[in-house]
């Protein structure tokens, strides 16, 4: 998962989904990418939950790209989220995705098609995706493949520039 440690991104239901995850199979390893407040909360927990061995967070870095390349699943379980930039990066590099249902976030995923959309807070139903996904490569052949389209095609940067240049001449011709 990519985001700041904060309570808006989620970090401690990751957590909370990793240790579910961590009951079913053994040979998996947590990655959260970013820093922020929560950062030795979510330590201790995984410490005193005894699975601190499979959980590593990266601090801040520049370039995430080289980071979510490690990940086979993207997460991202956010509280509230005014877009969720971090879902098309993840699908630019064609990861399969589970995220919350909250705000922008089914604007980007259509649950089922480009990814997996779970309720806010829980962690099991996260859980049950992820194992869904890493059991069935089909799916998430079909997930990546739906996702990197839908990030090029509504993401592109010549597309929503010539997007912004429409607009800027439309509002310009309304002032005339």
């Amino acid at each position: 998962m990519v985001g700041r440690l904060e309570p808006q991104k989620g970090a401690d239901i990751f957590l909370k989904m990793a240790e579910l995850l961590l009951q079913k199979r053994t040979d998996i390893h947590f990655l959260l990418v970013g820093s922020g407040a929560q950062k030795q909360d979510l330590l201790n927990f995984a410490g005193t939950h005894g699975f601190l061995e499979n959980v590593h967070i990266t601090d801040w870095v520049q370039d995430p790209y080289d980071y979510i390349e490690l990940f086979d699943i993207a997460v991202l379980l956010s509280r509230w989220e005014g877009f969720g930039l971090v879902i098309p990066e993840y699908m630019l590099c064609q990861k399969p995705i589970v995220a919350t249902f909250c705000d922008a976030i089914p604007e980007l995923i259509q649950n089922g098609q480009n990814g997996f959309l779970v309720p806010k807070e829980d962690a099991k139903t996260a859980c049950d995706r992820v194992l869904d996904l890493l059991d069935d490569k089909e799916l998430q052949t079909k997930f990546k493949q739906n996702g990197l389209k839908k990030v090029y095609e509504q993401y592109d940067i010549q597309r929503v520039s010539k997007a912004h240049e429409v607009l800027f001449e439309m509002i310009q011709n309304q002032g005339r």
